[in-house]
């Protein structure tokens, strides 16, 4: 394997990079909990007769906004990481890696923000979508922590066989 290092600005930039993304996800999980934290902690039978109802309600106006605007982040993060990938013209916009970061990050804050919006009720027709979504992320999980396991060169292109057995000898 190539022993180079990335330059110790650019390792930083990535570090910092990540890191912003994890604060991100995790800041929009905590306060999208902390608004309705007591009304999703209520039994299902109770919550139409909570105050809380008309405003975290699946149809409600924050559970309203937590469905689109999780959506919109799903959308968004799958087609521009898609362009990314495929046209060319988009190669100058920064690395790949980068742009891999943000997709995951949106296309995981996205499905949060649905299962905000569902109040935690998720039943019906309406949940082989949601669950079907759920698949989705978990596989794309899945598929970074094996993604990053793969052996890469310095320059971040995959190490073929011949070179990850010369770095065991």
């Amino acid at each position: 394997l190539d022993t180079e290092r990335a330059p110790r600005g650019a390792r930083l930039a990535s570090r910092v990079w990540s890191l912003t993304l994890v604060v991100a996800a995790l800041s929009v999980a905590v306060l999208g909990l902390m608004l309705g934290l007591e009304y999703y902690r209520l039994p299902f039978a109770e919550r139409p007769d909570s105050v809380l109802y008309e405003k975290f309600r699946p149809a409600g106006e924050y559970g309203l906004r937590y469905g689109i605007v999780g959506f919109a982040l799903i959308t968004f993060g799958v087609v521009t990481y898609t362009a990314r990938k495929r046209l060319r013209a988009l190669a100058r916009l920064g690395k790949l890696k980068f742009w891999l970061e943000f997709h995951i990050f949106v296309c995981t804050v996205g499905p949060f923000l649905v299962t905000l919006h569902t109040s935690f009720l998720v039943g019906g027709l309406v949940s082989i979508a949601y669950w079907s979504m759920v698949v989705v992320a978990a596989s794309g999980i899945f598929g970074r922590y094996v993604y990053v396991r793969i052996p890469k060169t310095a320059h971040g292109t995959f190490a073929g066989m011949a070179a990850v057995h010369a770095q065991r000898a």
